[in-house]
Parts: structure tokens; C-alpha cells; sequence
């Protein structure tokens, strides 16, 4: 997996990832985003590959700060573990 280091930009979860299963063509559910890291999955997607990212605010419940009390001290050992770390300082 490659892991990925951004800022926040701002906190609004104001844009939609959507999700399918392997099981289904369809996208029936969908993950609450940033503007930002939307624009940072577009430029890092790969058009006929599939691509295994690590995006803290995909990977971690950003809701559950008990989950994050326990992964975010674990974030070290993801980013030295990832076989390629990409830096996002935004679009411009």
C-alpha cells in the first residue's frame, strides 16, 4: 500500500466517496469526504489499475475518537510500513 500525508484544508465532510462491494457493479453506499481529499484522489487514482491507498480520513472513523485514540499513535509505524508515502499540500 502506498499511504498518503495531506493537510486539512477545512473540516466540512461536504463531498461523498462512493463504495461497491465486490459482490455488486453498483456504488450503494458512500463515505462522508472532504472537498480536499476528493481533489487528492482524483489526481493520485490510477486510470486502468487498481491503487491501495492509506488516507487517514478514509482508513479512520473520524467520528469515533475512541478509534482514533488507538490508531492515530499506530500512524508512525503505517507511514514507515507503506511501500511509498505521497505528500498532498493541495491542487495549487
Amino acid at each position: 500500500y502506498s499511504a498518503v500525508s495531506y493537510t486539512w484544508v477545512e473540516p466540512a465532510f461536504s463531498q461523498r466517496l462512493w463504495l461497491r462491494s465486490n459482490k455488486s457493479a453498483d456504488y450503494n453506499a458512500y463515505l462522508p469526504i472532504t472537498q480536499n481529499v476528493k481533489i487528492m484522489l482524483q489526481h493520485l487514482r490510477k486510470a486502468h489499475k487498481a491503487r491501495f491507498l492509506w488516507i487517514n480520513a478514509i482508513c479512520l472513523n473520524q467520528r469515533d475518537d475512541a478509534e482514533k485514540a488507538v490508531q492515530i499513535p499506530l500512524m508512525g509505524e503505517i507511514y514507515s510500513e507503506a511501500h511509498k508515502v505521497h505528500f498532498w499540500l493541495g491542487e495549487e
